[in-house]
């Protein structure tokens, strides 16, 4: 029997040690502690963009308690949920770099509707209802019963308040929008007053873009409708939308 073939032994290679990715990985560890805790990027100045004359000093006092931490220690979310407890405040936002510098936008509600049954407070288009000072009185009129409200004037229940901004929304098609007085009694009958002489009638607040096309049409084909004192236009069924003349 041969003898079969040599096994070809195979030289053992030795590694080497290479630190060089260690000693990378352990710097930039060290960058990013020191970057996080160094008082060198302490936030030294903040910008802030769109913020109304009147809120600039409670915003500077509340940014001033970022004076001193290093940057990278402070959470956006910390800054901006400290704006958004202002009621009219919809949005912010905070961005900060290592160089002690940040900028904090912020963005208002922009409202549809002043709400009778709140002092300063109104609706916006989402259909939050929010209180603020410095809002035009040149918008429309909402009065509903109280009991659609909740003790932080939140809306109660599943009172569609996004409809209703629907509605205040869709009203600015027409000319002088802003006269407008939108009744919701406490079974959700609503009826527009001031804008015209006619009332207008439109119930449940559902089909809302069906009903405005609906009185669009009557204002385009007989406009001397809306114009006659005490009348009454009723797009209830938008489909088949009636008026009455007194």
């Amino acid at each position: 029997m041969s003898p079969g073939p040599a096994r070809k032994r195979r030289k053992k290679v030795r590694r080497q040690w290479r630190p060089v990715p260690l000693l990378v990985l352990g710097l930039l560890a060290s960058l990013t502690l020191g970057l996080t805790q160094s008082s060198l990027t302490a936030i030294t100045k903040v910008r802030v963009e769109g913020v109304r004359a009147k809120d600039r000093e409670w915003v500077q006092s509340s940014l001033s308690r970022l004076s001193g931490r290093p940057a990278l220690k402070i959470a956006p979310e910390e800054v901006e949920s400290r704006m958004l407890r202002a009621s009219d405040v919809y949005a912010a936002e905070f961005r900060r770099n290592v160089f002690g510098r940040g900028v904090l936008t912020l963005e208002y509600r922009k409202p549809v509707a002043r709400i009778k049954q709140i002092e300063r407070g109104y609706l916006d288009e989402t259909g939050v209802a929010y209180r603020a000072d410095a809002v035009p009185e040149t918008v429309p009129l909402l009065s509903m019963p109280w009991q659609s409200f909740q003790a932080d004037f939140t809306f109660a229940g599943s009172w569609p308040s996004q409809k209703v901004a629907e509605l205040f929304v869709a009203l600015r098609r027409f000319e002088g929008y802003e006269r407008a007085h939108v009744q919701i009694d406490d079974e959700g009958r609503t009826v527009i007053y001031g804008l015209w002489k006619s009332q207008v009638v439109v119930g449940s607040i559902e089909r809302v873009p069906e009903k405005i096309e609906a009185l669009q049409k009557i204002l385009e084909e007989n406009p001397a409708v809306l114009a006659h004192e005490g009348g009454v236009v009723n797009v209830v069924a938008p489909d088949h939308p009636t008026y009455r003349v007194r």
